[in-house]
């Protein structure tokens, strides 16, 4: 079985999955398969991907077409200078990267060039994707200008985009993610007013087809591509490199011209020339090896093996001349400089780039067979310098390592906090609509919040990821289970509220009155039962039996029956009312649905009906704890109880006798305090205030008792 896919982050849905799948069926390709490699990062890349034997190749995309590099063993030439590789080709064990979105891209754009020439061009956006359209761009010598929303030095920002660069940039190619499904409506942010007819608007972006940055570009007559033909190209140059680098055509050439190295290099070995021209002829033919391709695959072992014998032949004879020996050690020499130049320069950097550590290694393997040997005074001062530089290398990478290692740390103490958080909060509970609602919104912000911490080790990354999944399956199952149930009980309510409509319907048509009202008050009853539904559905149906049945009581009131003293019905009404009332609403929503029951209920205070009041109070007390209300609902019951002049009456009624009952406290206490004074001489001062304190407030009491009496 071979294995091809498609690495990224949050690609679960991605059009090289079914371009891929659909090119295989076409081409009657078995036992292969294509698979989306979703990563949250790269930390684990290698026990997710590369552990895997089967697998032969893969696409990158967005974000990970610059960080892939660190990863491989080899990039191809265009890959390299673009600085991004979306494509890898596995062969033997080696990681090969590849860029074919330079390819998808040009071919998609040669045809409208062919039309009308561009000159210069905006570049929105600089990832990964960006740096292949520069490449092109670089090659079909059209000058660009990059906008970014943070500008380098060679770069400038939206802000800075004025009429003027608008009208000379004819070309203007959008690399950023602005107005990708689902936020189509979004587009980046020029100024459009000043594109004209003269202009090309590409997008990198293919879903939606039409963006709404082409959109307002057409608008004002430019021509437009969208993002599918490069899409579509791309994917034809990955199908090729995965296939064969080259055709087979291409590989008989390049054996042909392999051969003929090696029988130039047999050629040289056998002549006795002591001079530069020889050696440089030796150098050329080298060089001619390491420019060309693969040769055939029948061929590609014995090719090899031929070539590394005859170059060893001809380099032995190069170190057995003295003459050859100084040209030698002197072409060695400037590889070691080269590459001690690369060292320093990156020693001045601020950091490391990343996958630096791998060519390191091949620059040390260069050291050692390729810039081999030089001169004895050469050899000691390159060498010194190659340790202090490699010494500070190392550092730099202990550091970084240390750094890296502490960075996974602090996240890993984030995640695990986090995540205890999650873990407390799943297991609240959540018994309505509008608590799952609350607490899903909640559960989104952690998972968000976990998901955007940076990364850790690739063994702590598995672990957490996998206790993080685990406290998110049970939450899912059980929202979704609560909103199955929810559902279907809103369907047996609705059915059941149905019928007891269809039969208040009967009863108010009935003609014996006194069974009808009977009936009708044994449905109300069965209503409070009948369960409840969304406010705005619960609210029509009940409108509609509350119409019945008033309609029918109002009617037989008139007729007959014996004539309300009170507030009853109304109370009755205001009660059932409050029984199928939906409370599933924010908490301020609630509070003042509360409020107005209770408001209205005191409003119907003038009638006496001590068992239908305390069913209320209980009712209403219930629902307000339930609901985490009862000091909001208590605060308003006190507010109206100010409010009732009666209360207001009966309060300063009461307040003599509250003073009274105060006057005498305090009169005791003086009482109690004269046992302190029995040896006191009568001339004491406090002995004086105490008495003379006694008959004032005796004064009082007497006054007060007379106005209770």
């Amino acid at each position: 079985m071979n294995v091809y896919g498609l690495l990224g982050k949050n690609i679960s849905y991605s059009f090289s999955e079914k371009y891929f799948k659909e090119k295989f069926e076409s081409q009657n390709i078995v036992d292969t398969q294509y698979l989306v490699f979703d990563l949250e990062s790269l930390d684990n890349l290698n026990q997710d991907l590369f552990e895997n034997p089967q697998l032969k190749g893969f696409n990158i995309t967005i974000p990970y077409k610059e960080k892939i590099i660190e990863f491989l063993d080899e990039l191809s030439p265009i890959a390299k200078e673009i600085g991004a590789v979306n494509t890898v080709k596995i062969e033997n064990g080696k990681k090969i990267g590849h860029n074919t979105d330079a390819h998808g891209f040009e071919i998609s754009l040669a045809p409208f060039l062919e039309k009308q020439k561009h000159e210069k061009a905006l570049i929105l956006g600089t990832g990964g994707a960006s740096k292949a359209i520069l490449y092109v761009l670089k090659k079909l010598g059209i000058k660009p200008l990059v906008v970014s929303r943070n500008p380098t030095k060679s770069q400038i920002s939206y802000l800075d985009l004025t009429q003027e660069i608008i009208e000379t940039h004819t070309l203007v190619i959008n690399c950023s993610p602005v107005g990708t499904f689902p936020k189509v409506d979004e587009s980046p942010g020029i100024p459009y007013e000043f594109i004209t007819e003269n202009h090309l608007f590409y997008d990198l972006i293919y879903n939606p087809e039409k963006t709404t940055f082409l959109a307002k570009a057409q608008e004002k007559g430019a021509q437009i591509i969208g993002g599918y033909p490069m899409l579509v190209g791309q994917a034809e140059k990955a199908w090729e490199i995965w296939n064969d680098p080259e055709n087979e055509t291409d590989r008989e050439k390049n054996t042909e011209i392999k051969l003929e190295i090696i029988e130039k290099l047999n050629q040289l070995n056998l002549q006795n020339v002591e001079d530069a021209e020889y050696y440089n002829q030796y150098l050329d033919l080298i060089k001619i090896w390491k420019n060309t391709g693969y040769p055939t695959k029948a061929k590609t072992h014995q090719i090899n093996t031929d070539y590394h014998k005859s170059q060893q032949d001809c380099l032995e004879k190069i170190l057995q001349s003295p003459s050859l020996v100084a040209l030698h050690h002197k072409q060695n020499l400037s590889i070691r400089e080269e590459i001690l130049e690369t060292l320093e320069k990156w020693l001045k950097e601020d950091e490391l780039k990343p996958g630096y550590h791998k060519e390191w290694l091949y620059l040390k393997s260069k050291w050692e067979k390729s810039a081999s040997p030089v001169s004895l005074e050469d050899e000691q001062k390159t060498k010194e310098k190659w340790d202090v530089l490699s010494n500070d290398l190392e550092k730099r990478r202990q550091e970084i390592l240390e750094k890296k290692i502490a960075l996974f740390n602090l996240n890993k103490e984030k995640k695990l906090a986090l995540l205890q958080e999650i873990e407390a909060f799943v297991i609240q509970a959540k018994d309505s609509n509008e608590s799952w609602k609350i607490k899903s919104e909640k559960f989104e912000t952690l998972s968000g919040e976990f998901k955007s911490i940076g990364p850790v080790s690739s063994k702590d990354s598995t672990k957490l990821w996998k206790e993080f999944l685990g406290l998110q399956a049970p939450f899912l199952k059980e929202k979704n289970q609560f909103y199955k149930e929810l559902k279907n009980s809103y369907k047996e309510s609705i059915i059941a509220k149905k019928d007891l409509i269809e039969k208040a319907k009967l009863a108010q048509n009935s003609p014996d009155v006194k069974q009808a009202i009977h009936t009708l008050k044994a449905l109300q009853t069965q209503w409070k039962n009948s369960g409840v539904l969304p406010r705005k559905e619960g609210q029509k149906l009940w409108e509609e039996f509350q119409k019945i049945c008033n309609d029918f009581f109002q009617k037989t009131s008139s007729l007959n029956t014996k004539p309300s003293k009170d507030n009853s019905r109304a109370k009755n009404e205001l009660f059932l009312a409050l029984q199928n009332e939906n409370f599933d609403l924010d908490k301020e929503k609630q509070i003042e649905l509360l409020n107005s029951y209770n408001l209205k209920w005191f409003e119907l205070r003038d009638t006496f009906n001590s068992d239908l009041d305390q069913n209320f109070k209980t009712f209403l007390q219930e629902k307000a704890k339930q609901l985490d209300l009862s000091k909001e609902l208590e605060k308003h019951s006190q507010s109206l109880k100010k409010s009732n002049p009666r209360n207001a009456l009966r309060e300063k009624k009461a307040e003599p006798k509250k003073n009274l009952s105060l006057l005498i406290q305090e009169k005791s206490k003086l009482e109690n305090n004269l046992a302190f004074f029995k040896n006191s001489s009568k001339d004491n001062p406090l002995l004086k205030e105490t008495h003379q304190k006694l008959a004032a407030l005796e004064s009082e009491i007497q006054s007060l008792k007379r106005i209770n009496n």
